[in-house]
């Protein structure tokens, strides 16, 4: 079975390897020129348990995120091998600091935290979790502020059992694997125009006039999903929007005892210090940079160099260290200067941005699969749900009792 793969990003990679595991020859179509180049790297590398989505009272975006979370280890242990999932770098748990100007306060945001816990015990009993160690079971516990938390900015402390792996150095794994597996073919650098179905299959047209036909398509573009979906006569949803935001990474830092931690409730951002003097920094605020209703966002920038990076890398620093004052000495590193300005393109449901109660973006239950006969659009949410749902759409193309020898 040939099926085409739009977009190799986590989702489209993941479904690609997890389709050739099962006999299928993957077109692999991506518009950089690498795999795992894209959104995959702009963000904290969070496996998220629900925790950020206090908001959502329903908790149905918090079971997703259980679902993802559970998911991503043994995705990956089928995708690549128990010794580099094992050595995978991971941060330690999580603290999530209540703003002052939280849009929940610490009583509802601890509620919440407990109800995540209690999902988790229903969905998983008392058996095994293959969370890298983590365990999506624990209490949040609210804890005193520490001396690293300024009390003006800072109403609560709450240590989770959240975590977050090192996402570049699992995306260096799965390029490498996609690479070298002979049932994919990679077309980068290549980007589709358009999609005619048929009973039969979908044909893609590409840019340069090329057509390529396929008996299924992913449609994995983290960018141009709703745009080939219109070309499909398919609408889009009700609301949505696309954002451009910029965080920072930090290579060979000197180590600063930071733990990783979350600002809540709203436009505020992350901290995140791995084991191997690797950093992420995260400011909402100063990182988020454009917003787009059209059905495909501009070319927005992905990189910044330059004094316009060392501008954006000092206002998330003073951004972050006003809430986490011993963040200020990361100034100092000599390593903070070549921090890493990446930008990422962030797709979600709703109009209105973080910082409103009543947004949209504070939900990600909306996610997933809708298949349309051969064409199968997803929408993966967040970097934790898009192990899962690649699984998800390879099973529904080709479920494992009919897999090809």
């Amino acid at each position: 079975m040939d099926i085409a793969v739009i977009g190799a990003g986590l989702l489209g990679c993941g479904a690609a390897l997890e389709l050739a595991a099962r006999g299928a020859r993957i077109t692999l179509i991506e518009a950089l020129d690498e795999p795992l180049r894209g959104a995959a790297l702009a963000n904290e590398g969070k496996l998220h348990f629900g925790h950020v989505y206090a908001r959502d009272d329903s908790l149905a975006t918090a079971r997703l995120m259980l679902q993802g979370a559970l998911a991503m280890g043994p995705a990956l242990r089928r995708w690549l091998d128990d010794s580099s999932v094992e050595r995978l770098p991971r941060g330690a748990p999580y603290r999530y600091a209540v703003h002052r100007d939280s849009l929940s306060s610490p009583e509802e945001i601890g509620a919440h935290y407990q109800a995540c816990a209690r999902l988790a015990r229903e969905m998983l009993g008392t058996g095994r979790v293959d969370c890298f160690g983590a365990d999506p079971r624990e209490e949040s516990l609210r804890i005193p502020l520490g001396s690293d938390c300024n009390p003006a900015c800072v109403q609560a402390l709450f240590q989770t059992p959240e975590i977050s792996l090192d996402n570049r150095a699992m995306a260096a794994l799965l390029r490498a694997r996609v690479l070298a597996e002979p049932r994919i073919t990679l077309l980068a650098a290549t980007r589709v125009t358009r999609a005619e179905a048929d009973a039969d299959g979908i044909t893609l047209h590409m840019q340069g006039g090329q057509s390529r036909r396929f008996a299924h398509t992913i449609n994995a573009s983290w960018e141009s999903r709703l745009a080939l979906d219109a070309s499909l006569g398919i609408a889009p949803p009700p609301e949505w929007t696309f954002r451009l935001k910029y965080v920072v990474h930090l290579r060979g830092m000197r180590p600063l005892g930071f733990p990783p931690s979350t600002v809540c409730l709203g436009a505020f951002g992350d901290v995140v210090m791995l084991p191997d003097g690797e950093a992420l920094l995260s400011w909402y605020p100063s990182g988020r940079r454009a917003v787009s209703q059209e059905l495909a966002p501009p070319d927005w920038p992905r990189g910044m160099q330059g004094e316009a990076a060392q501008a954006l890398r000092e206002q998330m620093l003073a951004g972050l260290s006003e809430v986490f004052p011993p963040l200020l000495a990361l100034g100092d590193d000599p390593a903070f200067a070549q921090g890493v300005v990446q930008g990422g393109v962030i797709y979600a449901r709703g109009t209105r941005d973080v910082h409103e109660a009543s947004s949209g973006l504070h939900a990600r239950s909306a996610i997933g699969r809708q298949s349309y006969g051969r064409w199968h659009s997803v929408d993966p949410g967040k970097w934790t749900t898009a192990p899962f749902f690649a699984t998800e759409v390879a099973e529904h193309i080709m479920p494992r009792q009919r897999q090809v020898a």
